[in-house]
């Protein structure tokens, strides 16, 4: 079971361990209650994050393959996408550090990947080169697409590529406040 919700109170019982009162905003009544019988639970906490459109991301693929194309000579979408993502997206961050890679893989293959999202940082040997890792952008949140897709666009416009008007992106980003269809 999944929910949002929010911490109302923590209190400190140093014989039982510390309790958090939480207000659950949209939780399934019936399957808390299937759980309320169990003696231990796996219990995750983490802040909530509002989920981008998932038009948003298509909307920036369509621009990442427009974009490939008006290259001279045209590079491939995926190339592009990790471009424009290691431009304008977010790192991938562990314990507050960047994750950095290394690899012996040409930076041609690494930068072809569809799955794992690179940019060469610096070089070490002949033969090794280490890469920022970013976030898919399947996993930002509004203000995290917002800004991959405003750079995105503002690239389109280098081009001559048609983008939506600025009234549609507002609307997009409306829309993206008060939850429409969202991963």
């Amino acid at each position: 079971m999944r929910a949002t919700g929010q911490i109302t109170s923590i209190m400190h019982d140093w014989k039982k361990g510390d309790v958090a009162m939480i207000r659950l905003e949209d939780a399934d009544r019936q399957a808390l209650s299937d759980l309320a019988d169990l003696e231990r639970v796996t219990v995750e906490i983490k802040p909530y994050r509002q989920k981008r459109s998932l038009n948003a991301n298509s909307y920036f693929h369509a621009l990442c393959d427009q974009l490939a194309h008006a290259q001279n000579p045209p590079m491939s979408p995926a190339r592009m996408k990790n471009m424009l993502i290691a431009r304008y997206g977010q790192k991938e961050i562990i314990d507050d550090e960047p994750v950095v890679i290394k690899t012996n893989l040409p930076i041609d293959v690494m930068l072809e990947n569809e799955d794992l999202h690179t940019w060469p940082v610096k070089g070490g040997d002949q033969n090794t080169t280490f890469f920022y890792v970013f976030r898919g952008s399947h996993t930002y949140d509004t203000k995290e697409m917002s800004v991959l897709i405003d750079g995105t666009v503002e690239e389109c416009k280098l081009y001559g590529i048609d983008t939506k008007t600025d009234r549609e992106l507002e609307a997009m980003l409306e829309r993206w406040g008060h939850g429409e269809k969202t991963a």
